[in-house]
């Protein structure tokens, strides 16, 4: 930076100063209110699951998963968001995290295998299984029906 370019940006500091003007850093870390929600994106599946809802906290459960269909629940918030899988093939998750519930209600042996990052199986559900899962590491679901 030149000497007049500095001269400058000193003035213009020294005028901001002068006038009351509050000078921030650009890497200053702004503070937010105690009160203020920031909320994480929702739990979301591609290509889309048949059926997505979020479930409050206090509902006491409220979905269930019918008969031919691989489900699962995602924790958000102070709720969930509970997803029913129908046809076969591998849905990609996006934003899962959490302990969440596997049920799968397929018929004939039909799986709902949980897959990683690299498309590796870690978990293979058969009908009429429900567990819990840790998602953070999932990043497929895939239906088949071929048994685990």
């Amino acid at each position: 930076m030149g000497i007049g370019k500095r001269t400058a940006a000193l003035g213009l500091l020294a005028s901001c100063l002068a006038v009351g003007a509050t000078v921030t850093p650009a890497d200053a870390v702004q503070k937010r209110p105690a009160d203020e929600v920031v909320t994480a994106a929702a739990p979301t599946t591609s290509p889309a699951a048949a059926y997505r809802v979020y479930l409050p906290p206090g509902s006491g459960g409220g979905a269930g998963c019918d008969v031919g269909y691989a489900c699962a629940t995602v924790p958000y918030g102070k709720g969930y968001y509970w997803f029913k899988f129908y046809k076969y093939g591998t849905y990609t998750l996006h934003n899962w995290y959490g302990v969440g519930v596997t049920d799968n209600t397929q018929g004939f042996h039909a799986a709902m295998r949980i897959l990683g990052a690299n498309g590796r199986e870690i978990g293979c559900e058969p009908p009429p299984v429900r567990d819990l899962y840790d998602w953070t590491p999932v990043y497929y679901i895939r239906l088949t029906a071929a048994p685990c």
